[in-house]
C-alpha cells in the first residue's frame, strides 16, 4: 500500500505518513549528464575511456589516480555490464521512488551539496519526509566514500556514539 504521485504531490492511502513532493528526475538526474550517461550505455568505449568518464560524473576530485581506473577496469572485466543492463539501471534511477514510510527509524542520509550526479534536494526532501538526520559534504561528488572517506566515517561513528549514549541513558 504505497503512496501513488498526483501531479506534484503525494496522494496517500490510510494510515501513512505525509512524504514531500515528488522530486523531478531532472534533480535526481541532472540533464547535463545524460548524454554522458547514454554514451556510456550504448557506445563501445575501452574499459580506462569508460571508468575515466564514471570517475568524471561521481567524483568531484580532480584527476583519478591510475590505481583506481586500474581496479576498476579490472572490476568491470569480472563483473561486466551490459548495455541492457546499463540502460535499466538508468531507467530504474530516473523512476526511483523512496518508500513514503521511513525503512528504519534510525537512518542517517549522507550526502553532497556539491553532488553533479544529482541535485542534494532529493536527499533533503527524503529526510524532511522522514524526518531523519542528513549530514551533508560541502565540496564531495556523487561517491561520497571515494571523494570523502574520512568525513563518511566520521558520519557514522558519530552517530553510532550517539545511538549507544542515547540507549544507555
Amino acid at each position: 500500500m504505497g503512496p501513488q504521485c498526483t501531479r506534484r504531490h503525494w496522494r496517500l492511502r490510510a494510515g501513512e505518513h505525509q512524504f514531500p513532493a515528488v522530486q523531478p528526475f531532472f534533480h535526481r538526474l541532472r540533464p547535463r549528464n545524460y548524454a554522458a550517461l547514454l554514451n556510456l550505455a550504448l557506445l563501445p568505449r575501452s574499459p580506462g575511456r569508460i571508468q575515466r568518464t564514471v570517475w568524471r560524473l561521481t567524483s568531484n576530485a580532480p584527476e583519478p589516480p591510475t590505481a583506481v581506473i586500474d581496479a576498476w577496469v579490472a572490476a568491470r572485466a569480472r563483473h561486466p555490464v551490459s548495455a541492457t543492463n546499463a540502460l535499466r539501471q538508468l531507467l530504474a534511477a530516473a523512476r526511483y521512488r523512496a518508500p513514503a514510510v521511513v525503512p528504519h527509524p534510525h537512518i542517517l542520509l549522507l550526502a553532497s551539496q556539491n553532488n553533479r550526479l544529482e541535485n542534494s534536494r532529493c536527499s533533503r526532501a527524503i529526510a524532511h519526509g522522514w524526518q531523519c538526520d542528513l549530514a551533508l559534504h560541502p565540496h564531495a561528488g556523487h561517491d561520497l566514500p571515494l571523494d570523502a572517506p574520512l568525513w563518511v566515517l566520521e558520519q557514522v561513528q558519530q552517530r553510532l556514539y550517539r545511538f549507544a549514549a542515547a540507549k544507555q541513558g
